[in-house]
């Protein structure tokens, strides 16, 4: 009996040995297998990183240096900009552009020392180099637009930012797109610009928002061509400045200004793109005088819109999302999708309130030359008596109103069942001395909807 129990527990520790080693073992090779997946991917997002697939580095997104040591590398998930940081660099990428189409050969001293280094730039071939459209004549100047920055931290002061936009030369109309690089010292102010021969040749021009950039830092030395500096940005210039680069955009590179249009609005007010370009065409000549003329900003839970109007009532809406300034999208009016502001002001608002705000979108509209939305709202009668489709709507109203209109107001009649009688003068906007009589009629419908029908004397 005693040797039994001898036998037994030598036997279980045994077991317990053997599971040891056994766990061990285990512990060995998945350590092995983890640090085989970490030196030869780098996955891109979560994602990939729950499903273990192993992707090859152009699927995933990640470029490396040809000549560093992957070990050292900084790997960061590239961001939109946010609003603080967007001047910095919008004013970097302006500077760099005008000084080397300028011929500037202090643009040399903005450059980062291993682009020069590795590309053997002087001051004889540097303007080759970075290959941007000369300026012609003394007058000329550049303006630039940005289609995206895309931003990451390499340590508590340091961030690199990926550039992407537009210039032209303001005068003879030629443009050109193109792509920077910049590394930002922000303990000491100062900066590094890597051009975009240096971004294609390392695969940096095909990353986007989430992918991971493989950066080694630069240590970067001060001179008096490469420093930055802060100020605090209001609303009014952030506005001022989304403003002109839509105008820009809108008249010199309209598939941009399509791209940046919010989706549900594109799709609602234009439809297609061929609608869009014939809208512009149609507008042409507002946009090259548009300015802002009042702004306001309308703060949401998760979204700020800057809402400015122009001289000639139009509202421009650009809708920023978690502060990423260059990310915005655009809506062109207020009426195809209203805002939640309006939405609550028309809620609040006596019943000849929302009368009086209705016939100001119908005048919004009228010029923006958007037949479609006007057909929509006409009173069923009224549209099926005068006009049997859309294309004759236009043509009456090309025939009878002006090219930009305003409305006065001459006498009003609340009437009941929700129609409202407005006796207006429909005044020519460039030439005040220039009006007719018209009558509008308004119905309020559901929620923010009307219909309405006019006649012009």
């Amino acid at each position: 009996m005693e040797k039994n129990k001898k036998i037994i527990s030598i036997s279980i520790i045994i077991v317990i040995f053997l599971i040891l080693i056994l766990l061990i073992l285990i512990n060995t090779v998945n350590n092995l297998n983890t640090n085989k997946l970490e030196n030869n991917t780098i996955l891109s997002n979560e994602t990939d990183l729950i499903n273990n697939e192993i992707k090859t580095d152009e699927e995933l997104g990640i470029y490396y240096h040809e000549d560093k040591d992957l070990s050292n590398a900084y790997l960061k998930k590239l961001k939109h900009v946010n609003n603080i940081d967007y001047f910095i660099i919008y004013n970097i990428a302006n500077n760099y552009i005008n000084s080397a189409g300028s011929g500037n050969k202090n643009v040399i001293d903005s450059l980062s020392k291993e682009y020069i280094s590795k590309y053997n730039i002087t001051e004889t071939n540097i303007f080759n180099k970075l290959n941007i459209i000369k300026l012609e004549k003394p007058k000329q100047y550049y303006k630039i637009v940005t289609t995206s920055i895309l931003e990451t931290s390499l340590d508590n002061s340091t961030e690199i930012y990926i550039v992407d936009g537009y210039y032209r030369i303001v005068g003879n109309d030629k443009n050109a797109p193109f792509k920077i690089l910049i590394e930002v010292d922000k303990k000491n102010n100062i900066y590094a610009i890597y051009p975009e021969e240096y971004i294609i040749d390392r695969g940096f021009d095909k990353l986007k928002e989430n992918d991971i950039i493989n950066y080694e830092k630069e240590t970067i030395e001060k001179n008096n061509n490469n420093i930055f500096n802060y100020y605090i940005t209001k609303d009014s210039e952030i506005l001022e400045n989304l403003f002109y680069q839509l105008k820009e955009m809108l008249l010199y590179y309209p598939e941009i200004a399509f791209q940046k249009l919010d989706q549900e609005y594109s799709m609602k007010r234009f439809r297609s793109k061929n609608e869009f370009y014939s809208y512009l065409e149609q507008v042409k000549y507002k946009l090259l005088f548009m300015n802002i003329n009042e702004y306001k900003v309308e703060k949401n839970n998760n979204y700020t819109d800057y809402v400015c109007t122009d001289q000639y009532n139009n509202v421009h809406i650009f809708r920023i999302t978690n502060g990423d300034i260059s990310n915005y999208k655009v809506f062109l009016d207020n009426y195809t999708i209203p805002t939640e502001y309006d939405i609550k002001y028309y809620n609040e608002s006596e019943e000849f309130e929302k009368a009086n705000f209705s016939l100001g979108k119908f005048r919004a509209m009228l010029n923006n030359k958007d037949y479609s939305a006007i057909y929509n709202i006409l009173d069923n009668t009224f549209k099926t008596n005068n006009f049997g489709n859309e294309n004759n709507l236009k043509q009456y109203l090309s025939d009878n109103v002006y090219e930009i209109n305003n409305l006065n107001i001459i006498d009003r009649n609340y009437g009941e069942n929700g129609y409202y009688t407005y006796t207006c003068e429909l005044v020519n906007f460039n030439n005040p001395t220039q009006k007719k009589e018209t009558v509008f009629i308004v119905k309020l419908e559901e929620g923010t909807d009307f219909t309405m029908s006019f006649s012009f004397n």
